[in-house]
């Protein structure tokens, strides 16, 4: 997986970025996890947010997913099924 912070047509912050399937199975199912953390390391929010598409053995899907509110750092976690 490869991510960036970016903006969306309303300026809010977004995820962009994509995920690849490695294993050759191909996966659905998928959620991204974000955890917003502050300047001290605390955990400020925790939010799961699903990828709509499947993702195809040995491919990529790109991804874009709303940030809930800014923080001073994001942790992005992939949860599947």
């Amino acid at each position: 997986m490869a991510w960036h912070v970016a903006r969306d047509g309303h300026e809010r912050p977004t995820l962009q970025g994509y995920v690849v399937d490695l294993d050759g199975r191909g996966v659905t199912g998928l959620r991204l996890r974000i955890d917003g953390i502050d300047a001290s390391g605390a955990l400020l929010f925790s939010e799961l947010q699903r990828i709509a598409a499947a993702v195809p053995g040995q491919e990529r899907i790109p991804f874009e997913v709303t940030v809930p509110r800014p923080a001073a750092s994001d942790r992005i976690t992939v949860e599947g099924r």
